[in-house]
Formats: structure tokens, C-alpha cells, sequence
């Protein structure tokens, strides 16, 4: 019986390549050295921010439509490390971006550019596996939304809203000296308005933080 041999195609081998670069560089990540993560924290962050709006009943009038829009996200945390691999904080932060409005064929509302705040408040663990320089971050709170909508007419309308915020991100600190890093730091948060109201935010975000 004549042997089979089996000979994977080559253009798999960049993939796999690639893929075996990522993982040497995230075990030496894991590996590096971290800051000294004892007692109390201050950070903040703040970089792009990706919003996603799904409103149904703004002013009873204006249905913005399921797409992303660019924007800019700040997030400032005050906390307390429990142990150098386990990390508690409270955030008070959001997403801030201009949006064009109003094209829908049955809203009363002529074309414009709204702007938009998606903010949130509440806390959130994080997890530095082995005690290393990467963590993974889960946390939930309160969100608030609001609209300035565009001086059309003469006159300017503010809506406001409030919600659940639920918040899933990760990162790694890069420390500068013992108590101190950089936080490159990739985020997902959902807020739910109720009523059919939604919104998401995913960021990208440079931080700093001191122990």
C-alpha cells in the first residue's frame, strides 16, 4: 500500500506564522515586569471611540439610524488594588460625537449635526493574570445619554436620558517606574435606555496610571 503523505498549502504558513508571533509576544508581555500595585489609584484615559446609536423614541420624531460614528472617549478611575493581580475602580467617563441627523423621509426634522454624549458611572474589576503587566476588565453602572440637537429655527432642544451601562475591555500596563504606567487599553461598553433605546461604544484608548 503506497504511503500518503499530506502537505499543507502554502499559503496557510503566513497565518500560522503570524499567529505564532502573536503568541511569543504575549507570553513575553505576560512575562514583563509590571508596577507595584498597592493601595491606591489614580487614571486616566482617553483616545477614539467608535459610537453606535439605536434610538427609537427621541422627541418623538427622529429615528437615527443603526450606524457607527466616530467620536472621542474620556475616562478618569479612582481605586484600590487588592493585591497586586486584582484591582477595583470607579469610572466616570464617556463618548462624545457629532452626528448628522434628520435625512430619515419621516422625520420633521431638516438635515443637521446633533451632538451626542454617551456617559457612564458605575465600577469595574480588573484581572492582571499572574500579577503581569496584562489585565482583563469587566464592570457595570449607571448611563446617561444626551442630545443637543441643532439651533434649526431659532431655537435649540436638549433631550436627556438615563440607563444600565455594562462595560468589557483589555489591556496592558506598561510601567515608568515602579508606581507608574501607560495603559493601552481596547473597550466595549453597551447602555441600555429602555424603550427600544440603545447605544455601544467601542475605544481605543492611551492611559496613565499611579499606584
Amino acid at each position: 500500500m503506497a504511503a500518503v503523505s499530506w502537505r499543507a498549502p502554502a499559503r496557510a504558513a503566513p497565518g500560522a506564522l503570524l499567529a505564532g508571533a502573536a503568541l511569543i509576544a504575549l507570553s513575553g508581555l505576560a512575562a514583563a515586569a509590571a508596577p507595584a500595585r498597592d493601595g491606591t489609584l489614580v487614571g486616566f484615559d482617553c483616545g477614539y471611540g467608535r459610537g453606535r446609536l439605536g434610538y427609537e423614541n427621541l422627541l418623538g420624531g427622529i429615528r437615527l439610524p443603526d450606524e457607527a460614528q466616530d467620536g472621542f472617549t474620556l475616562d478618569l478611575r479612582v481605586g484600590h488594588a487588592m493585591r497586586p493581580d486584582l484591582v477595583l475602580c470607579l469610572h466616570l467617563g464617556g463618548w462624545f460625537g457629532t452626528i448628522r441627523s434628520g435625512d430619515a423621509a419621516d422625520s420633521w426634522q431638516p438635515a443637521a449635526e446633533d451632538d451626542w454624549a454617551l456617559s457612564a458611572i458605575g465600577g469595574s474589576v480588573s484581572w492582571f493574570p499572574g500579577a503581569g503587566p496584562l489585565f482583563v476588565r469587566a464592570g457595570c453602572g449607571r448611563a446617561l445619554g444626551s442630545v443637543t440637537l441643532a439651533d434649526v429655527g431659532g431655537f435649540q432642544q436638549i433631550h436627556r436620558d438615563a440607563g444600565l451601562a455594562a462595560r468589557l475591555g483589555m489591556g496592558w500596563e506598561l510601567p515608568l517606574g515602579s508606581n507608574f504606567a501607560v495603559c493601552p487599553t481596547l473597550e466595549w461598553q453597551a447602555l441600555d435606555f429602555g424603550s427600544g433605546d440603545q447605544a455601544s461604544v467601542a475605544s481605543f484608548t492611551l492611559g496613565v496610571t499611579a499606584y
